[in-house]
């Protein structure tokens, strides 16, 4: 894990080394993810919903597991808050360059992750064709 979080704060410093700047270095951004993965730590208490027989268990069940990924979802947007706050006073920039040194890394991640989706889904329908 801690491996994981030095990769996120090298890659996180990289996009605030192009936004900010007068920046602080790599310790500032590395100290403000650590406080700001803290927030995760809010659904980390609450156990996953799990499948349970019957028609009122499973009535509750699915209450508990709409709960549950809203409160994902919440605790998400809560670290992405966290994080723009943080580095914007860590490094001394303004509210909408911390905002897009957050923000970049997410949207890049995920426009890779859909070019990797959408080339699995073509070999699988290539794969299917007849040689």
């Amino acid at each position: 894990m801690l491996l994981a979080l030095g990769f996120v704060a090298l890659v996180q410093h990289m996009f605030v080394a192009l936004m900010a700047p007068e920046r602080r270095g790599l310790g500032a951004t590395a100290t403000v993810l650590c406080y700001a993965s803290g927030v995760g730590l809010v659904s980390a208490v609450l156990p996953p919903p799990l499948a349970v027989g019957g028609p009122v268990l499973a009535a509750v069940g699915m209450t508990y597991l709409v709960l549950y990924v809203l409160l994902a979802l919440a605790v998400q947007v809560w670290y992405v808050f966290v994080l723009v706050i943080g580095l914007r006073q860590a490094h001394s920039m303004t509210t909408g360059r911390a905002a897009a040194a957050v923000l970049l890394p997410i949207v890049i991640g995920m426009a890779l992750g859909l070019v990797l989706i959408a080339v699995g889904v073509a070999l699988a329908i290539l794969s299917d064709l007849p040689v």
